[in-house]
């Protein structure tokens, strides 16, 4: 399994809070989701931090996130 810890990705279509987006990651598109209450665009550079399946969890780069 990949290690994600610190892989940077791009958004490709937008990512709506808890639903499904796409990202491109290492050459490749994926289907991407952030467990966040946060939007995310295309264009921005997202962390993936980890894989569900077939679809990978992502964080935004610069947001400070409140648990």
């Amino acid at each position: 399994m990949t290690d994600f810890n610190s892989q940077k990705a791009v958004v490709a279509s937008t990512i709506q809070p808890y639903r499904t987006g796409r990202i491109k990651f290492q050459g490749s598109w994926w289907f991407a989701r952030c467990d966040h209450d946060i939007t995310l665009n295309p264009g921005e550079t997202v962390h993936v931090i980890g894989r569900q399946n077939i679809t990978l969890l992502v964080e935004p780069t610069l947001a400070v996130i409140s648990h």
